[in-house]
């Protein structure tokens, strides 16, 4: 059963969720060597970990996820509604429509 006759898929939110996750982590190591001086082997190699599964992220969620939203507003019946998406370097918004004239209107309503 449809809810809303449009969905919005930004695909920029999910870039700079792994751009946190990896912001957050280098801070939290500089915080701790100037606070401790030093951090522990430890620390180091679950740090590394953790910063290269955040900058997998950076690449792979996005992908992911826009591939799960496409094909279920495919498996629904919404199309892309190509006038109201758009593309700014890898930053992109995609808009999907139940019908034709869900589209126009959003169009509309963006301009």
């Amino acid at each position: 059963m449809k809810e809303s006759e449009s969905i919005s898929f930004n695909k920029g939110a999910f870039y700079i969720l792994g751009v946190g996750l990896a912001s957050g982590l280098l801070t939290y190591a500089l915080v701790l060597e100037v606070a401790k001086g030093s951090v522990s082997e430890r620390f180091n190699k679950r740090a590394t970990r953790i910063g290269l599964a955040a900058l997998a992220l950076i690449f792979v969620l996005p992908q992911l996820a826009h591939y799960a939203i496409s094909g279920y507003a495919n498996n629904i019946g919404y199309g892309v509604c190509s006038g109201a998406s758009y593309q700014w370097l890898h930053a992109r918004r995609i808009v999907y429509a139940d019908s034709p004239e869900t589209c126009s209107d959003i169009i509309e309503k963006n301009r």
